[in-house]
């Protein structure tokens, strides 16, 4: 079932370009379902110190 996650996050200090930006991925559960997930370039990248975000708890989604 779809469900929506509010997220409050205190944004970067910075922009990255990014074509610069890489993921690589171990060995072991989480980085099999990562990996399962077929994961594309990013189309934003932010950097910072001190950044912080809070998800709070999800809620079902109506859908149409």
């Amino acid at each position: 079932a779809p469900y929506g996650t509010l997220l409050e996050m205190a944004m970067g200090t910075g922009m990255v370009d990014p074509s610069e930006v890489g993921l690589v991925l171990g060995e072991g559960e989480v980085a099999d379902e990562l990996r399962s997930l077929e994961l594309g370039a990013p189309d934003y990248c932010a950097w910072g110190e001190g950044l912080s975000a809070t998800f709070h708890l999800g809620e079902a989604v109506t859908v149409p």
